[in-house]
């Protein structure tokens, strides 16, 4: 369990490629609520969720023998519902790039802590 905390590590580097991609390279401001998106809460929320999703996995772990399965139910779940606020960025250019970001780091989340297949946690 322990090797899965690099993954918010692998989670920030994600969003902050992505994030540096669209803002540096295509020239995309990314706004939502009026407000524009920096790089520090894209970096900040990627190690929040990744933590979470580790100590959530953790926790599963001790309580059911089908951890792993319970936990990509969750996160796919809690993926989905972020792509909500996601939608709410200030024009189309912006809701694509928070969409794309909260795919990015949601998926490398869900990969990495799925990682290998370990049959006690399926």
């Amino acid at each position: 369990m322990t090797n899965k905390l690099i993954v918010p590590v692998a989670a920030m580097v994600t969003g902050g490629v992505a994030y540096a991609l669209m803002h540096w390279i295509v020239g995309l401001d990314l706004h939502a609520g009026g407000r524009e998106v920096t790089p520090a809460p894209v970096l900040i929320t990627a190690a929040l969720a990744g933590l979470a999703g580790w100590v959530l996995l953790a926790v599963l772990a001790r309580f059911t023998a089908r951890a792993l399965r319970v936990w990509t139910v969750i996160a796919v779940v809690v993926l989905a519902v972020s792509l909500l606020g996601a939608a709410g960025g200030d024009g189309v250019g912006s809701v694509l790039g928070l969409v794309s970001l909260h795919l990015t780091v949601g998926v490398t989340i869900i990969a990495g802590m799925r990682g290998r297949p370990d049959r006690r946690n399926t």
